[in-house]
């Protein structure tokens, strides 16, 4: 396709900008998505392994926009995803409380990532080129090659090669890594400056016999550990005692370059600290954490078992801790998930904008490019005064990163 207007590049694979992509696709643009990882999903992923499989990403999501129910419920009945009904217990101030009956939470099957695999299926047979897997995107720059009536953008990869012209140009990677690729005298730079996503460590741990009996997955509050679940009793998962880890984002701020080996020591031993002592805080890891360093070769700790074989996932990018602008409100007017500039015709999407949620992923992206199709098709727009499409939730108050319901 030779008209630059038509042409729109999206960095980012996530269910963000997999959405977006397909949805432009079906509108007749060109779209060409660059991404830097193996596969389609960000940080709705699925690590195999020789030892297991590991949702260490996401963990579920929940359902609330009629857009995203009905995307879901024609996934259930194609098998992409299924609901996932776990025992699952909070730990507050040394207490159980059972929050089983909460709100409805599904998962991709066989893996998290297989959402974002089918829109990406989607996209491909509604007419968009293949995605570009393993490609890294290290600048973004709007040029006015000579004779053109306006700037188009031009993409730079690790490997040096150019990519573009574009005529429009979409970020849906986290803001911090989207502030490296623009330049300076972007209009975006200073809402994404403002823009705090906190990181977490994820340990992906194996086990002989399930380290806690009465619950699939936990909520922990006020210590190292926020999250850990049975990944093998999600539905389409292998059996086994494969169980995912999830650092608190404080705990993941402060230790954000800690070797993984050590993360995997403290984070498998503050579980049994969880299970044996009814408690997750700093006094309940100290003595599991010494203690897992003396029980070297055994099988348990207080009759909790001890992982035989654990990896460490940092996400640099995981859950977003503080928003600029809000994009969800500008006094009375409701304003959409997303960013969008008409002048440099850039535009943002991603969960950041929204809370952190799977749903709010699929929301920036669907509508930030039905936007953008409306508004290179007609006359132009103040896209971010216009209403959000469906209802937009608020932040979710799960542990970074996952469970992202």
């Amino acid at each position: 396709m030779n008209d630059p207007k038509q042409r729109i590049a999206i960095v980012g694979a996530g269910m963000a900008g997999v959405t977006a992509r397909y949805r432009l696709a079906a509108a007749g643009f060109h779209v060409e998505t660059f991404d830097k990882g193996r596969g389609p999903g960000g940080r709705t992923s699925r690590r195999r392994t020789d030892s297991g499989e590991f949702d260490h990403g996401a963990q579920y999501f929940t359902v609330r926009s009629p857009e995203f129910r009905a995307l879901v419920e024609r996934w259930s009945e194609e098998g992409t995803v299924a609901r996932w009904n776990p025992r699952i217990g909070t730990l507050r101030e040394g207490a159980w409380r059972d929050a089983t009956g909460e709100s409805p939470r599904y998962v991709g099957v066989p893996g998290m990532n297989q959402p974002a695999k089918n829109l990406a299926v989607l996209g491909d047979e509604a007419g968009a080129p293949p995605i570009r897997l393993g490609t890294r995107i290290v600048e973004a720059r709007d040029e006015r090659p000579a004779g053109a009536p306006r700037n188009l953008w031009y993409l730079r990869d690790a490997a040096d090669a150019l990519h573009g012209p574009y005529g429009s140009l979409i970020l849906t990677v986290p803001p911090p890594q989207a502030l490296d690729l623009l330049p300076g005298s972007s209009a975006a730079v200073p809402l994404l400056r403002d823009v705090k996503i906190d990181p977490c460590w994820a340990v992906m741990a194996l086990y002989e016999r399930p380290p806690m009996e009465r619950w699939d997955a936990v909520f922990l509050e006020g210590g190292i550990l926020s999250w850990a679940a049975r990944n093998s009793s999600k539905p389409g998962r292998p059996p086994g005692e494969a169980w995912v880890l999830h650092a608190s984002p404080r705990w993941s701020r402060e230790n954000l370059e800690l070797d993984p080996r050590e993360v995997i020591r403290i984070l498998t031993a503050e579980l049994p600290a969880a299970v044996a002592d009814g408690r997750s805080d700093g006094a309940g890891s100290a003595r599991a954490g010494s203690a897992g360093a003396r029980a070297v070769g055994a099988r348990s700790v207080g009759g909790v078992p001890l992982a035989t074989w654990a990896a460490a996932h940092r996400w640099r990018y995981a859950r977003p801790r503080r928003q600029g602008e809000s994009p969800r409100r500008h006094g009375e007017v409701a304003r959409p998930p997303f960013w969008w500039n008409g002048e440099e015709r850039l535009g943002l999407a991603g969960d950041w904008f929204c809370g952190g949620r799977v749903e709010c992923a699929f929301l920036s992206g669907h509508a930030l490019a039905g936007g953008i199709a409306a508004a290179l098709a007609g006359p132009a727009a103040d896209l971010n005064a216009g209403p959000a499409v469906g209802p937009v939730a608020g932040p979710s108050t799960g542990p970074a990163t996952g469970p992202t319901p």
